[in-house]
């Protein structure tokens, strides 16, 4: 038995036998990534594999939340047959991006199968390639225009896409075709989609959006947007002027040519309109076709037939072109009998401007009236007004000469003259008589008229005008009869003129220039065909659909097609256009919005037509409607389109041929007109960010102009929110379809919340529209909040920065209020500082920008200086609006710098820097054999630290040139001189101190001639050396000059030292130059310049070869001596000259004067010694002297050249400075062997002094050695001249290791002008090394003694056993023998050899020559026992004195304020202060009150170093306070105030001589006990002595001054010593010494 199982549709008979249902089908598929929302199928084949029939359902999983999965099979069921199969579909449709997993499961006869799916859905994402906007520009009707839009498909799946219109308005043709426009994109991959631009109709703007649709993605806006053009065609003239023609004479008639040029790139067909080929102004050709760039030239002829003016306006038409093309014709004909008045163009002009401003019907009596004057009424002013405006030349604009083609230069009721028909049509004429019409000419004006009709002489057989001249009536007419006759089967067409004018224009007598008025022509058509056709008619229009350019609802628009004639005979055309017009509404709703006016925005779908019964001539018009149109020609039509209202019309139109109306051409035209309307997005209204109160926030706005006709808007914004808001930009025009974003500026002045409304009005644009214009009201909602920055730092100081380099600081700027603040950030130039800030040199990033609510922002500072010297400038912070805060605008805004009031109310930070290079000078120089001043003379100090003062150079960083020879000939070269000595000798070292002065770590290197920054590549090619360079090679080869370090880092402020050596192994003259440079500073050249002398060779060293004496004042009669130093270097004495040549040019020069005078022009100098050359300058004018003397070396015949140099100046009108030679004044160099004693001062300076007078200084001479003590010994006469007296106290003594000694200068000025610039020197040996090495004396000799005579040496020894002499000792430290040194383990020197003690000097000179060249003079032992029997080295340290010595009279000039403070002395007080009684001593022992410190030894040394008692003190004390109380009170010294004490002081002999004890004792040089008996008394002439004379004479007494001045010396002498050396003992006394308080004492005691 079987059973039936019906599955689906059949129906299957089973075997109820075993059976084993089973099905095989592929076990999975994976979809991959699909796109979402779009099916993405698959197929696969499932098959019946049992032995019986199967019935199957696919069955598919629920997802999440019960949401099937997006996997469909089909069919979802069916049956199979056994080894049947099936084609199953499953289809993956994904709803959303995300990851899809299912198993879709087959069950069938109780079982299952599982087909397992997976796929994953994504969002496809196109993007398009290029601009948003295609703008294809102008295209010309009939052409296309093709651009390309490339869509790239950025996603892992294909995009499906589709381009749409937006455009949503019913009956506009899409200009715009998409090919493509539906497609797919593969996966990351592109598609180009050519875009194809077709204008039908000329002077339409096409501006369409396009939607491109992706499948599960937002749509993606396209703009298109074009303008069509038509022909441009252009006439050469506009009018033609015939003049005046005799029609007596008939001469033949003039001509005159038109050139019509085609300026478009496509052909054009042109028509004269109602052209006369034969009338008054014939022209040929008439119509044609014109090639692109191509002309035409028409010929134009005037044929008058009457005596009269002719004027007529002749418009030509191109078909497409966008306005027509006019010229005027004008003449005159006159006869003997008949002339008319001559017009010109501006009548005519005139005429037409009359007619546009409404008095187109004034006659020429009542523009008589109008001119003579009105009588006060508002019609006579209105006309006098219309008659003004009416004499400018009006705009005759393109619609205007559309309309004068259609209708006539004016309208119907503005004409002063018309017809009643525009066209008479006799049909088919066959009666012989002809068939007859009348015309009548209508005079609508005050004034009688008369017509001239002219027939066209062509037509005159076939048309007659009966008369042919009328007058007519004022507001009255008359008739004509106008006669057809018959003629063959042929139609024909003719263009009858009618010439109408005023009466009174037919003679020039009547009428004066002011109111001459042109005629009038109107033209009649009329149309007459001989009988029926005989073949078809050929004829054909131009295009079958038109559509005119969108207009404003009551405007006209005109286009132009052409009716084609293809026959060989002329044909009757006949327009007719439908009697109703159809116009589109949406619905009811949308119908009643267009009666009132409302924007097209309605008329979106053509769902309901209707005929709403407008009569056609209302909506579209045809011109001419009717005419004949010869063989092979075209007859241009022009048609018009008003928009009655805002909707779209449609109209249907047919053209007939020779009447058969049962073959008509059709054509459909249509229009749309439009009102404004203008779109304001969200509602009208805009919400714009709340800012703080005087800033400005900005906020963009579009607006969209809905229709397609352009529109004109303007704000108007209302009086009380200017300044509050603006809108950007006020007014404007947008074209159809087209949008315009707005820029709001929301400004608030006060705290509160804003809800403003500012009017929109707007309107067509054009001509005026006042009637239709819209008005919307735009809602603008803000809040004015307070809003404040604060910046920080308020002040910042940069360092000094290198430059060329930056230094960059950090601004911060707060907001600590509840809006955002916009910010920009300036800075402006302050302080004293004249010098400007480039804007490079300061910048700020970034300018602008916006600070959020509550935040912080930081802002990076960069100082980059471009110069050297200070800046000083102010960043300060603006608060400003979003538009403000563009780069442009702040720009503009922050280059107008705020004035100081200004700049306090803005947030600033002051910012101070500095520019600097690295810059190095020379503070000091030392030379252990040349002194300090000769040497800054000879090393250029100065003009080496000028040169590095002054700005870095290109050439000094330019790094093109890398060879030495090539860098130094750029670089400056400046002289470093060694001076000279004898060959063989010590090498000279310059010890010069290099000290950083900036503020920038210096990196300094020397750089000798055969040294480079860069490596030399073996490619380079040298050049043949020179004799300069080969001395250099020999100076490099022998190492004559060492400079060491030759590379270094000097920090700030810190100093290095640098080590010149020049050794003397060759005699000559060396010269190396090296290049001294400074890392991105300066570079120098120093030429080091040597000088070894031959054995015997003289020599002379100067300080300078010019040589600046001091300023003396012309007239001075005792001008003051000045000195030139010269030194003798060599070993032997040299012999001087001065040439006498130049001193005998000057004084030739000067009238005879002596203005140089050296007193020792010629003499001798010892070895190593020097000559001052004494000078003399007596300048006679206030000018510069200069003189340059040879100085001759007689035996060396050697000559030296010197140019003095003297400045002479007026006392009273100028008062120069004391001048010296430029030496600094405190050393600077750090510890140093070669100095181990030093000065404190290298130069003193005592200024101008005058002659007679006493100054003091203090130097102190410090021993920097760490274990030997220095002797040193004061040298007071050497270069000493004249009669100055210096003297130093203590002259001589010893200073211990580490110890000092102050010394006291005193300088007694003399009597003699003279300008001192002269060495102080101070002789110093190292006195430990002089005791040990005559130490190692004795135990040599002793040893040498015990080795000749054992006995003898051996008593002599024995004493020392246990007790003998031990040296000095220092600080604990014996300097006697030791066990190394007692002899033992020494080689006994050879019998033959001499102990050095008996050795001669030739033969002490050898022994110590082998040792220089035995060992290196930087490692000798000084304690060698080789070095005993030589005496310890002694060198010179000098202080350079400086004085200007002058006489009382030159002094109280130069020095007036100084005059007080000179100390003039007696002979008395100069003795105590010059040559004290006691003997001075220094010593470097250790005592009770001083250590390490020189004093002054006396009689009794208990006196010296015991403290003074307690009455002692008292004494002294008492007795000085009772002394300055008795002159404080003494009323001489107040006397003194008031009266001027003329007493001359007395010098010398005017005393009386002091008693003989006296001077025997100073004589002796002791002081005499006191005795009880009183001294005698000096005598001073007074008659007798009274307490109060004794008084005054103790006051006067030179010798009390010189004690009371003593005491005070020593008190601050103390003081000095104290504060300087020991400030921190407290055991120091300020008390003076024991001896000086006994002197004073018994003094006192004397003088009373």
């Amino acid at each position: 038995t079987t059973q039936n199982y019906r599955m689906g549709t059949r129906g299957r008979n089973v075997d109820p036998g075993v059976s084993n249902p089973s099905v095989s089908h592929p076990s999975s598929h994976d979809f991959g990534l699909c796109p979402v929302k779009v099916h993405t199928p698959h197929q696969f084949t499932l098959k019946n594999t049992g032995t019986s029939p199967i019935s199957y359902r696919w069955e598919v999983p629920v997802g999440h939340a019960n949401k099937p999965l997006p996997f469909v099979a089909h069919p979802e069921t069916g049956g199979l047959e056994p080894g049947e199969t099936t084609t199953v579909r499953v289809s993956f449709y994904p709803e959303e991006a995300s990851v899809f997993v299912a198993a879709l499961v087959c069950r069938f006869e109780g079982k299952t199968s599982v087909f397992k799916v997976s796929g994953v859905g994504k969002y496809p994402f196109i993007r398009v390639k290029g601009p948003g906007c295609l703008d294809f520009g102008e295209v010309y009707v009939g052409r296309r225009e093709e651009k390309q839009l490339v869509l790239t498909n950025q996603s892992q799946v294909p995009a499906t896409f589709k381009i749409s219109s937006k455009e949503t308005k019913p009956g506009l043709r899409d200009p715009f075709t998409f090919s493509p426009s539906t497609d797919t994109i593969p996966p990351e991959a592109s598609m180009p989609i050519k875009v194809t631009y077709t204008p039908k109709s000329s002077g339409l703007l096409s501006l369409h959006d396009y939607a491109i649709s992706v499948q599960g993605t937002a749509p993606i806006t396209v703009s298109c947007q074009g303008s069509s053009i038509g022909p441009q065609l252009l006439i050469s003239t506009r009018q033609i002027h015939f003049g005046e023609v005799n029609l007596d004479l008939k001469t033949p008639p003039k001509a005159k040519v038109v050139k019509i040029t085609n300026k478009s790139p496509l052909d054009c067909v042109y028509q004269v309109m109602m052209a006369a080929s034969d009338g008054v102004f014939p022209m040929d050709p008439t119509g044609g076709v014109l090639k692109p760039n191509a002309s035409v030239n028409l010929t134009v002829k005037f044929t008058p037939t009457e005596p009269a003016n002719y004027h007529r306006r002749v418009y030509i038409l191109g078909l497409g072109a966008f306005e027509p093309l006019w010229v005027d014709l004008m003449g005159g004909a006159y006869m003997e009998k008949r002339r008319p008045p001559a017009f010109e163009i501006k009548h005519v002009q005139q005429m037409r401007a009359r007619g546009k401003v409404g008095l187109g019907r004034v006659t020429p009596e009542e523009i008589c009236e109008m001119l003579r004057g009105d009588d006060g009424s508002e019609e006579a002013a209105a006309a006098r007004e219309a008659l003004d405006l009416a004499m400018d030349p009006p705009s005759f604009t393109s619609k205007a000469a559309f309309m004068d083609v259609a209708r006539g230069p004016c309208s119907a009721e503005d004409m002063p003259f018309s017809l009643d028909e525009s066209e008479l049509d006799f049909g088919c004429v066959r009666v012989r008589s002809g068939e007859i019409q009348t015309i009548t000419v209508l005079n609508n004006t005050s004034s009688k008229a008369t017509a001239v009709w002219v027939v066209p002489a062509s037509h005159q057989h076939r048309f007659k005008v009966e008369p042919p001249t009328a007058d007519i009536p004022p507001h009255s007419g008359t008739q004509f009869t106008i006669r057809a006759l018959p003629a063959e089967t042929s139609s024909i067409s003719a263009i009858l003129e009618c010439f109408a004018f005023f009466a009174t224009m037919r003679s020039f007598r009547l009428v004066t220039d002011g109111i001459i008025i042109p005629p009038t022509c109107l033209l009649l058509r009329c149309n007459a065909s001989g009988g029926g056709r005989l073949y078809p008619v050929s004829a054909s229009l131009s295009t079958t659909s038109v559509e005119f350019p969108p207009v404003h609802q009551s405007d006209t628009v005109f286009q132009t097609v052409s009716v084609t004639n293809r026959s060989d005979t002329p044909i009757i055309y006949t327009v007719r256009l439908s009697q109703s017009v159809c116009q589109i509404d949406e619905d009811e709703k949308a119908a009643r919005q267009l009666q009132e006016g409302s924007p097209y925005a309605s008329l979106s779908h053509e769902n309901t037509v209707s005929d709403i019964g407008l009569d056609t001539e209302q909506v579209f018009d045809v011109f001419p409607s009717k005419g004949v149109i010869k063989g092979g020609q075209s007859q241009i039509l022009l048609l018009r389109f008003k928009a009655v209202k805002a909707s779209l019309y449609r109209c249907k139109g047919e053209v007939t041929f020779d009447h058969q109306d049962e073959k008509p051409v059709g054509f459909a035209l249509t229009g749309t007109g439009y009102t404004p309307s203008l779109t304001l997005r969200n509602d009208a209204t805009v919400f714009v960010r709340s800012t703080f109160v005087g800033s400005s926030t900005v906020r963009g706005y579009v607006i969209e102009n809905t229709c397609r006709i352009p529109l004109a808007y303007h704000w108007e914004m209302p009086s009380r929110l200017r300044g509050i808001v603006k809108i950007t930009p006020e007014d404007g025009v947008l074209q159809g379809n087209e949008k315009a974003t707005l820029k709001i500026d929301f400004t608030p002045d006060k705290v509160k919340k804003y809800v403003m409304q500012i009017p929109v009005v707007c309107m067509s644009r054009g001509e005026s529209h006042s009637e239709t214009a819209e008005r919307q009201m735009l809602t603008i909602i803000g809040e004015g909040l307070t809003g404040d920055l604060t910046i920080e730092p308020l002040q910042i100081n940069i360092e000094t920065v290198r430059t060329g380099d930056s230094a960059c600081r950090t601004l911060t700027l707060f907001n600590s209020t509840s809006v955002e603040v916009w910010y920009g950030l300036g800075w402006v130039a302050t302080g004293d500082e004249q010098m400007p800030i480039d804007p490079s040199e300061v910048t700020i990033t970034p300018e602008t920008g916006v600070v959020p609510v509550r935040a912080h922002k930081t802002v990076k500072l960069t100082f980059t200086p471009r110069r050297r010297g200070a800046y000083s400038f102010t960043v300060y912070c603006r608060t400003l609006s979003e538009a403000q805060a563009a780069p442009q605008a702040w720009s503009s805004t922050k280059s107008v710098v705020p004035t100081a009031a200004e700049l306090e109310c803005y947030p600033s930070c002051v910012v101070s820097g500095t520019g600097g290079y690295p810059t190095v000078q020379v503070t000091d120089v030392k030379c252990v054999t040349i002194s300090k001043a000769h040497l800054w003379g000879q090393a250029s100090v100065e003009e080496i630290n000028e040169h590095l003062k002054q700005d870095v150079m290109p050439d000094d960083v330019n790094t093109r040139h890398f060879e030495f020879k090539t860098i130094c000939e750029k670089i400056r070269h400046l002289p470093v001189s060694f001076g000279a000595a004898v060959e063989g000798s010590a090498a000279a070292q310059i010890f010069m101190t290099l000290q950083n002065v900036s503020e920038i770590p210096v990196a300094f290197s020397f750089l000798l001639p055969h040294d480079s920054d860069f490596p030399i590549e073996k490619w380079f090619h040298e050049e043949p050396p020179t004799e300069d360079d080969l001395a250099q090679e020999h100076i490099a080869g022998n190492r004559l000059f060492i400079v060491s370090p030759q590379t270094g880092h000097i920090a700030p402020h810190d100093s290095v030292m640098l080590t010149l050596t020049y050794q003397r192994k060759v005699a000559g003259t060396h010269v190396l130059p090296v290049l001294f440079k400074i890392h991105q500073g300066k570079k120098l050249v120093l030429d080091l310049i040597g000088t070894t002398l031959e054995e015997g060779e003289g020599h002379l060293d100067f300080t300078a070869k010019v040589h600046h004496f001091a300023p003396v004042a012309i007239g001075d009669i005792a001008p003051p001596m000045q000195y030139f130093e010269m030194r003798n270097t060599s070993s032997v004495a040299v012999s001087y000259e001065l040439a006498a040549e130049p001193f005998s040019n000057m004084c030739d020069e000067a009238y005879d004067f002596p203005v140089f005078q050296c007193l020792n022009s010629y003499g001798e100098i010892p070895p190593c010694s020097s000559a001052m050359l004494q000078w003399y300058f007596r300048p006679l004018e206030a000018r510069e002297y200069q003189m340059t003397v040879p100085i001759v070396l007689q035996k060396e015949r050697k000559t030296y050249e010197v140019t003095f140099v003297g400045t002479g100046y007026h006392p009273k009108h100028q008062h120069l400075p004391v001048t010296f030679n430029p030496v600094s004044t405190f050393p600077t160099l750090g510890r140093n062997p070669a100095f181990p004693v030093v000065l404190s001062q290298d130069v003193v300076t005592f200024g101008r002094i005058s002659v007679h007078s006493l100054h003091r200084r203090v130097l102190i001479v410090r021993n920097t050695h760490e274990s030997d003590a220095f002797s040193y010994d004061w040298d007071t006469e050497a270069g000493m001249s004249g009669e100055q007296i210096l003297e130093v106290h203590p002259a001589a003594g010893e200073i211990p290791p580490g110890g000092h000694v102050v010394c006291k200068l005193a300088l007694y000025s003399g009597s003699v002008p003279i300008v001192m610039d002269q060495s102080l020197q101070c002789r110093v040996v190292n006195a430990s090394l002089q005791r040990r090495r005559e130490q190692l004396r004795r135990e040599e000799e002793e040893q040498a003694a015990m080795a000749l005579e054992p006995e003898v040496a051996e008593s002599v020894s024995s004493p020392g056993r246990g007790g003998g002499h031990s040296g000095g000792a220092w600080n604990g430290k014996s300097f006697g023998t030791t066990g190394s040194r007692s002899g033992k383990g020494r080689k006994r020197p050879p019998v033959t050899q001499l102990p050095p003690k008996y050795q001669t000097t030739s033969q002490l000179r050898q022994t110590m020559a082998r040792l220089i060249e035995a060992a290196n003079p930087e490692n000798i032992d000084e304690d060698s026992p080789d070095l005993s029997w030589i005496d310890a080295p002694e060198t010179v340290v000098d202080t350079r004195i400086q004085a200007h010595v002058m006489g009382f009279e030159a002094f109280k000039a130069e020095e007036p304020e100084l005059w007080d403070t000179q100390y003039l002395p007696t002979v008395a007080v100069y003795q105590q202060h010059i040559d004290p009684p006691e003997t001075a001593t220094a010593t470097g022992g250790q005592s009770k009150g001083q250590q390490g410190v020189g004093v002054v030894e006396t009689e009794d040394e208990d006196l010296l170093y015991n403290p003074p008692t307690e009455e002692e003190l008292e004494f002294v004390m008492g007795h000085l306070a009772g002394l300055l109380r008795e002159v404080v009170r003494d009323p001489l010294i107040g006397e003194t105030y008031l009266e001027l004490d003329e007493t001359p002081v007395r010098y010398f002999a005017e005393f009386a001589n002091p008693p003989e004890n006296d001077a025997e004792n100073d004589a002796n040089g002791t002081e005499e006990e006191p005795s009880e008996d009183p001294p005698e008394e000096v005598a001073f002439n007074v008659p007798e002595e009274t307490e109060e004379s004794i008084n005054r004479r103790l006051l006067q007494n030179g010798e009390f001054q010189s004690l009371i001045e003593e005491v005070l010396e020593s008190a601050i002498y103390e003081i000095i010593l104290d504060s300087a050396m020991c400030p921190d003992d407290e055991a120091k006394t300020l008390v003076p010494s024991r001896g000086a308080r006994m002197r004073l004492a018994k003094q006192i005691a004397d003088s009373r």
